[in-house]
């Protein structure tokens, strides 16, 4: 896995965004089969709780603001709660429960 991570934008109109790459590639010599999840969280006093989250129109949307453009559509998406799930979404992914819909849910 490679990425990377900068910003970008004007600070003085306060419109500054930041951007992720990942890449994933498989370097042996068998085809394999993977799942990356991208964990959205957050961080609380700065980004308040997140109360909808929603994949539409290739963009991924908090509390009815788009704010994550994939470059490419996800196969599947899905919104989880610790309300929903009791326990932190980490521990919850490394349990292989996750069930994920189709994109758009």
């Amino acid at each position: 896995m490679c990425s990377g991570l900068f910003a970008d934008g004007d600070v003085s109109l306060w419109d500054m965004k930041n951007y992720l790459r990942a890449a994933l590639t498989n370097t042996g010599e068998n085809e394999i089969c993977i799942s990356f999840y991208l964990v959205i969280r957050s961080f609380r006093a700065a980004g308040g709780p997140i109360r909808r989250m929603a994949f539409r129109d290739n963009k991924v949307f908090i509390d009815d603001t788009p704010l994550i453009y994939p470059d490419a559509p996800p196969s599947r998406f899905r919104a989880l709660s610790y309300a929903e799930i009791g326990q932190d979404i980490s521990e919850y992914l490394t349990l292989e429960r996750c069930a994920c819909g189709p994109a758009g849910g």
